[in-house]
């Protein structure tokens, strides 16, 4: 995992040998605002395969988030999950005859601090993801999570470095008697301002998850890390902005690839 984040943090530097000069930060350096209101849309696009059983899912959301001050931001979001299976035959009687699942996903909140000072930059936030349809239909078990994370970054144009920390867990929700108590990530970022509209970035993660815990004991080795990298492209202006992002995560010897892109538009802002 190490030699591979090496390689991709190789190839940012000598995309960083193309990248314009200025004599202010651009990163980060945007009029004060009271309040500005964003348009989020995104859509994820996932592939997960191991012996015979081949899963693609594509994840369309739209949501709001609402910024004040440029240091409190609340959001919302509402995702949508279309699944389609492509089991092998001798694995047929292992699993229902359906093959393309259309459904509501989860509802998501957040709410996230935001401080700087100086080239420093600090994080703060939780999010939860509120499984509805879970709550409402025995047959849907979605798992419901609630984060908390922490970033530290380091700006220094046309450069930022960050690390980050976070806890999650996810309750029981409906009919469900098992949880998952702790999932932790840490993990770091680097990205590069290649001009006024484009920024590369790199993403590393490491995930320990402690896997299920039912009635109160644990099933021996069901706990597990995740690896995980992601590369992606900014491009836009100060009022939208358009992301696609490659991800891989790596665990238990098999890779699972999945695509992001990400809309963003600014709806409303107050700058009086």
């Amino acid at each position: 995992m190490i030699k591979k984040i090496l390689i991709c943090f190789a190839i940012l530097l000598c995309c960083n040998l193309y990248a314009e000069t200025s004599d202010r930060n651009r990163i980060d350096d945007y009029k004060e605002e009271k309040i500005s209101i964003d348009l989020d849309t995104s859509i994820a696009q996932g592939i997960y395969s191991k012996n015979g059983f081949n899963q693609y899912t594509i994840a369309p959301s739209i949501g709001l988030s609402c910024t004040a001050l440029k240091t409190y931001t609340f959001s919302i979001a509402q995702s949508f999950q279309f699944e389609l299976l492509d089991v092998d035959k001798e694995f047929k009687e292992l699993t229902d005859d359906k093959s393309f699942l259309a459904r509501v996903g989860s509802l998501f909140l957040g709410f996230d601090a935001y401080v700087k000072r100086d080239d420093l930059r600090f994080n703060l936030g939780t999010h939860a993801s509120i499984p509805f349809l879970t709550i409402l239909k025995k047959e849907v078990q979605d798992r419901g999570i609630i984060s908390f994370y922490s970033r530290f970054s380091f700006i220094q144009d046309p450069a930022t470095v960050g690390v980050k920390l976070s806890y999650a867990f996810s309750p029981p929700i409906g009919t469900q008697k098992d949880w998952i108590p702790c999932v932790i990530r840490v993990g770091g970022d680097v990205a590069f301002v290649l001009n006024a509209h484009i920024s590369l970035f790199i993403e590393s993660e490491l995930t320990w998850n402690s896997g299920v815990l039912t009635e109160g004991r644990y099933v021996a080795g069901q706990s597990f890390f995740t690896e995980g990298i992601a590369f992606g492209v900014s491009y836009g202006t100060e009022d939208w902005s358009l992301i696609p992002t490659l991800s891989l995560d790596y665990s238990d010897r098999e890779w699972s690839p999945s695509f992001e892109l990400k809309l963003n538009r600014v709806l409303y802002r107050d700058r009086s």
